[in-house]
């Protein structure tokens, strides 16, 4: 009984240490689950009245509708998801694409905190031409963003490119952010501003987010294993 006891152990200890290995939920995408970037100007909510949000064939696609430049933020058009998201120790992965952009127009995408504005975020991009420190993207052109967050040294690594994800045909880097547990309440973010053309949008095909389990939580599971492996070696002599 002891033996058959330590084996059922061992099974359980393995099992827990195989699902611990990653978990990839799917950000949704339905209109629902999205809503305004919270911008607030004099106590009130500003920016976004000239903006519609849709899915088609289960892209989230958020078009600004009104032709309107300038930096404040009455002229942006931002979306936001609803839901917080643990991104410790995790991977952000999102496929989209901008079309219909005016000239000054730029764009900037990551996530939002509460008391941290924009926590991550690489830095604003445009399709028409470069200002100041703006990289420019292809218009039309499918892109794949990786965000990869890591509580050693507090880094994120980034990589935007066109062939699939980890790609950096568009932009590459590490850097570090102020705050780890911001991330405990993150939520992913968009949006366009200083657009002087109707019918800007960007569309938004896919977003996941991969966890893994924090480097002690394995370490303990590895501990156990070798524990009762030895208990169960014992039983046997």
């Amino acid at each position: 009984m002891r033996k058959l006891q330590l084996v059922s152990a061992l099974f359980v200890l393995l099992g827990a240490a195989i699902t611990a290995q990653a978990v990839t939920i799917d950000v949704p995408l339905d209109t629902a689950s999205w809503f305004k970037y919270p911008a607030i100007g004099g106590g009130t909510q500003v920016g976004d009245a000239m903006g519609t949000l849709t899915n088609v064939g289960g892209h989230l696609i958020a078009t600004k509708t009104t032709a309107t430049g300038g930096s404040s933020q009455a002229y942006f058009l931002g979306r936001d998801t609803k839901l917080t998201y643990d991104l410790q120790n995790a991977t952000l992965r999102y496929q989209w694409k901008l079309d219909g952009m005016g000239t000054y127009a730029g764009t900037y995408n990551g996530l939002l905190t509460a008391g941290h504005g924009g926590l991550a975020y690489y830095r604003p991009m445009t399709t028409s031409w470069v200002y100041g420190s703006t990289i420019l993207i292809p218009s039309n052109t499918w892109l794949y963003t990786e965000y990869k967050f890591s509580e050693a040294g507090h880094m994120w690594e980034y990589s935007i490119g066109t062939g699939g994800y980890g790609g950096t045909s568009i932009a590459h880097g590490i850097t570090t952010f102020a705050s780890w547990d911001a991330l405990k309440t993150a939520r992913p973010y968009f949006w366009i501003g200083d657009n002087y053309a109707a019918g800007a949008h960007f569309e938004l095909a896919e977003m996941t987010i991969t966890a893994v389990p924090e480097p002690g939580t394995v370490a303990l599971m590895l501990v156990g294993l070798v524990a009762v492996g030895v208990a169960a070696r014992r039983a046997r002599a």
